[in-house]
């Protein structure tokens, strides 16, 4: 990788890891355009942080998913630290009708993903909704602790587990639910709140997933719940679920934010960059 990164010619590379990143600023041509992607989070851990700092510091760009994260680094490093979010390709050829009460989450069943503290938050939310379904789809490390939980609160016949799903699956359950919830801990960006958004989802989210605070418009297209307090996110799904009128004006408002991040319109962010070779 070094020797090819010495002897590339490219007017711009651009560099998705950190050791890459490092080895780009050391062994890039001078008249190359070099750019740093980062699509994590750090989560506050100081290794990490040191890590990605350090293998950015002879770079041109540095891409942050997050404003959160562009704010964090570029205090940090002497590149020129650039916000562009991710983007979808397409928006769905129809909306959810949003007319009963399956709620849907998706992500890798793992720590950092709340999934535990979800299904907390959805033991309140069935005792006041005797209809709510919740349906999760991923697969992970935390599936036996999930399923023992699950059982726990006898709420087998409501919580259900697909496992991981390809795009048409997820896409049938998306047309079959009224709200996303997202229970992450921490969040670079939270590219499935977008993908639910295009489907006129309402999505709510713990606000300590940092990343989904570009993405979500508290009381206007969606809410972000402070604190991880789990007995008001719970009353935000009861009080959506009780007002089909209220989760069609945030899914209407949740659609037409994602015009901002078709991919159609996100690439003209990159162009300035690479345009200014």
């Amino acid at each position: 990788m070094i020797n090819y990164i010495k002897n590339c010619d490219s007017d711009i590379i651009i560099s998705t890891r950190d050791i890459h990143n490092l080895w780009l600023g050391m062994y890039g041509k001078k008249e190359t355009i070099k750019i740093g992607w980062e699509h994590n989070h750090h989560q506050n851990n100081q290794k990490y942080i040191k890590t990605i700092i350090n293998s950015v510091q002879n770079l041109d760009y540095f891409v942050l998913v997050s404003k959160e994260l562009k704010e964090y680094y570029e205090k940090k490093v002497n590149c020129k630290c650039v916000y562009i979010p991710n983007s979808i390709n397409s928006l769905p050829n129809k909306l959810s009708s949003l007319d009963n009460d399956n709620i849907i989450s998706i992500g890798r069943l793992s720590p950092e993903k709340g999934y535990l503290d979800l299904i907390d938050v959805f033991k309140l939310v069935s005792e006041k909704c005797e209809n709510a379904r919740l349906n999760i789809i991923g697969d992970g490390a935390q599936k036996d602790k999930i399923i023992n939980k699950i059982k726990h609160y006898n709420l087998e016949d409501k919580i259900i587990l697909h496992g991981f799903q390809d795009a048409e699956y997820i896409e049938k359950i998306f047309y079959e639910s009224s709200i996303y919830v997202m229970a992450s801990y921490t969040e670079s960006f939270g590219l499935v709140i977008l993908e639910a958004s295009s489907y006129g989802l309402p999505c709510i989210a713990f606000d300590s997933a940092s990343g989904v605070k570009d993405l979500i418009k508290d009381n206007w297209d969606g809410y972000l719940v402070e604190n991880r307090d789990k007995v008001k996110m719970a009353k935000r799904i009861i009080n959506l679920l009780s007002d089909k009128n209220r989760r069609l004006i945030m899914g209407d408002n949740a659609y037409k934010k994602c015009h901002n991040y078709l991919a159609s319109k996100i690439k003209d962010e990159w162009i300035k960059i690479l345009e200014k070779k």
